[in-house]
């Protein structure tokens, strides 16, 4: 079961999408889960767009795909690994972005495997399970 970061949502949407990464999208999407911070980059994003084509594009696409994945929220039990996942960080001097760690948190809290391009931001985070749909 995976839960994809905000980059590898915004992937699918592009015009000119990565194939690899739309296809594993697609060969995967019963097993895809929205965590709802990641809902909140999206919707924000979409928000702050300029009217257009391409807003209309990702307006359609967030409403026709992402909003029918099933949702995980973000628990207690989510904000007690989101909270040490920080701590650590700090005490290790390796910042980790709030969204970014509080993403982690609710993959962690869930058993599932976070797919991001960015891994380097989350290979601080031990015991998350990470994978890069782009390389």
């Amino acid at each position: 079961m995976y839960v994809l970061d905000t980059n590898t949502f915004s992937e699918v949407i592009r015009p000119l999408a990565n194939k690899k990464v739309v296809k594993q999208y697609y060969d995967c999407l019963n097993q895809i889960y929205l965590a709802i911070p990641v809902w909140q980059e999206l919707y924000y994003g979409y928000q702050i767009m300029p009217k257009g084509k391409k807003k209309q594009r990702v307006y359609d696409f967030l409403n026709s795909q992402i909003i029918t994945l099933p949702c995980l929220n973000y628990t207690k039990s989510c904000a007690d690994i989101h909270a040490s996942i920080r701590a650590n960080a700090k005490q290790a001097g390796t910042p980790v972005g709030f969204v970014d760690s509080q993403i982690a948190s609710v993959a962690m809290a869930n058993d599932m495997i976070l797919v991001t391009r960015n891994t380097k931001d989350f290979t601080m985070i031990d015991g998350l399970k990470l994978e890069n749909w782009f390389g």
